[in-house]
C-alpha cells in the first residue's frame, strides 16, 4: 500500500530544523543606497564595484527586519533587477551570479524559499563560467522549488545540476524528493541511494533513503538494494 501525503509539511519532508528562527539582526551600511549604486556604476575597478553592490544588498536586507529577513515581492524584484543590470559589464557576470547565489542562500537562511526561487532563477539565467556556482545555483533552485511544491520544475533543474557533476550528492538527494512527490518511487529510491553512497552516508540522504523504504517496503526488492544494504 502506497503512503501519500496530500499536503506535505515540506520542512519535515526536507528534514529542515524547525527550531531555527529567521534572521533578526542586520548591519545597515553608512551611506545611502543611491550612493552605493552610483559608485558601482562609475568605478572601473571590479572589486570596488562588487563591494558597492554588496552594500546595496545589505541595504535591501536591512529593509526586511520587520519580516525576520523575508523579502517582500517588490523588494526582491527591485534587487534582482539592480543586480541583473550589471551583467553587461565585461568580466563581471561571474560576480553578479555569485551575488545572486548568495542572496538565494540568504533567503534559505531566513526560511524565505519563495524568494529563494527568484534569486536562484535569476542566477541560473546569467551566462557565467564558474562551474561550482552553476551547480549550486541549479541544485539550490531545485531545493527551493521542492519546498514550494513545484516538483516537476525542480526535477528539470536538478537533472541539469547532476549533468554538471554526477558525483555530488546534493542534487541527487533533491532529485529524489521531486521524483518521490511525482510518484516515481523506484527512481527516487535510486537517487537517494546514489546520494547516500557518493556522500559516504550524508545524514539527510540517509534519512530520505530510510524513509522511502519504510513508506514503500516493496522497493527493498529492487536489485540495487539487494547489492547495497542500508541500515
Amino acid at each position: 500500500m502506497k503512503i501519500k501525503i496530500e499536503q506535505p509539511d515540506m520542512m519535515a519532508e526536507l528534514f529542515i530544523d524547525k527550531q531555527q528562527e529567521g534572521i533578526t539582526e542586520f548591519w545597515i551600511p553608512p551611506m545611502s543606497v543611491e550612493e552605493y549604486l552610483n559608485k558601482a556604476k562609475i568605478t572601473s575597478n571590479l572589486d570596488e564595484k562588487r563591494e558597492a553592490l554588496e552594500s546595496v544588498i545589505l541595504y535591501y536586507r536591512s529593509k526586511t527586519i520587520a519580516t525576520s529577513g523575508c523579502y517582500t515581492e517588490n523588494l526582491c524584484e527591485e534587487l534582482v533587477e539592480i543586480l541583473k543590470s550589471f551583467t553587461s559589464v565585461p568580466l563581471f557576470k561571474d560576480e553578479v551570479a555569485g551575488l545572486l547565489l548568495g542572496e538565494g542562500a540568504y533567503c534559505e537562511q531566513a526560511r524565505d524559499y519563495k524568494n529563494g526561487v527568484i534569486f536562484y532563477s535569476a542566477c541560473v539565467a546569467v551566462s557565467f563560467e564558474d562551474k561550482q556556482n552553476k551547480y549550486f545555483s541549479l541544485n539550490n533552485l531545485g531545493f527551493c522549488l521542492n519546498f514550494v511544491r513545484r516538483f516537476d520544475e525542480a526535477e528539470k533543474v536538478l537533472r541539469q545540476a547532476i549533468a554538471f557533476d554526477p558525483e555530488r550528492y546534493n542534487a541527487l538527494k533533491n532529485l529524489g524528493v521531486s521524483l518521490e512527490w511525482q510518484g516515481q518511487y523506484e527512481e527516487a529510491a535510486e537517487c537517494y541511494l546514489k546520494a547516500y553512497n557518493v556522500s559516504g552516508g550524508e545524514p539527510r540522504s540517509h534519512l530520505h533513503l530510510k524513509r522511502i523504504l519504510d513508506r514503500y517496503p516493496t522497493l527493498k526488492k529492487m536489485p540495487c538494494f539487494q547489492e547495497n544494504r542500508v541500515e
